[in-house]
C-alpha cells in the first residue's frame, strides 16, 4: 500500500511480480486499490487489472472534512481532482451499481458535488447517476445539487445544469438549490440556478 502512495508504477510492478500480497491492507482496511484512487495514479490502475481485487470493499475514508463509512475505490476516485481515476473505473465497469452508497447513502455523485469536482459529476451524471439520491446524514435530505450550490461549486453546479437534471428539486425545508446558494452567499452560483 505505501507503494501506491509513492506513485511509481515501477515499483508496485515489481513489488507485484515479486509476490507482493496485493490484497493486504493497512490498519484502516485500505487496499492498494483505494490508495491508487486517493493518490490519483492512473498509471497503476491498469497493473491492478491482473490482480483479483474487491473494487467494492468499503472502507473508512475522509473525503474534504467528512468522514464517510462505507466507502469504496468509487467514491475516492469521485472525490479526486483528476477525473482519469474516476473515468478509468467507470470505463471498466468495476461497479455495477453507479449509485452504490456509502452506510450513510453518500453516493459518488453527492462526494463530487461536496467536493466541487464538476468534470466527475458530469462523468457520473452521463453514466446514469441518480441526482435526487439525499445523503441520509443531512437532516435536511439535501440532494447533490444542494450540496454543490451551498457551498458554491460553480463547475459541479454546472455539470448539473448541462445534464438537465431538475434544479427546482426542493429540500426538507421547501428550499431549492438556488436558495440555499443565495443563502450562503453564492451569487454566481445561485445566478446560474435561476
Amino acid at each position: 500500500m505505501v507503494a501506491a502512495r509513492t506513485r511509481n508504477p515501477a515499483l508496485i510492478d515489481t513489488l507485484l511480480s515479486h509476490g507482493a500480497y496485493p490484497m493486504a491492507t493497512d490498519n484502516n482496511g485500505w487496499s492498494i486499490l483505494h490508495h491508487a484512487c486517493e493518490f490519483g495514479d492512473v498509471a497503476v490502475l491498469p497493473m491492478l487489472n491482473r490482480l483479483t481485487l474487491d473494487w467494492t470493499a468499503t472502507v473508512r475514508a475522509k473525503i474534504g472534512r467528512k468522514w464517510l463509512q462505507g466507502a469504496t475505490a468509487l467514491h475516492i476516485a469521485a472525490s479526486h481532482e483528476d477525473p482519469r481515476i474516476l473515468k478509468y473505473i467507470l470505463d471498466n465497469g468495476y461497479f455495477s451499481d453507479i449509485d452504490l452508497t456509502t452506510d450513510f447513502t453518500q453516493t459518488a455523485l453527492y462526494v463530487a458535488s461536496y467536493m466541487g469536482r464538476g468534470q466527475n459529476a458530469a462523468l457520473l451524471l452521463v453514466r446514469g447517476a441518480d441526482a435526487t439520491i439525499c445523503d441520509s446524514t443531512n437532516s435536511l435530505r439535501r440532494s447533490p445539487l444542494h450540496i454543490a450550490a451551498g457551498l458554491g461549486h460553480q463547475e459541479a453546479v454546472m455539470a448539473f445544469v448541462d445534464h438537465g437534471c431538475d434544479t427546482q428539486i426542493k429540500d426538507r425545508l421547501g428550499l431549492t438549490p438556488e436558495s440555499v446558494a443565495r443563502s450562503k452567499n453564492h451569487l454566481d452560483v445561485a445566478n446560474i440556478l435561476k
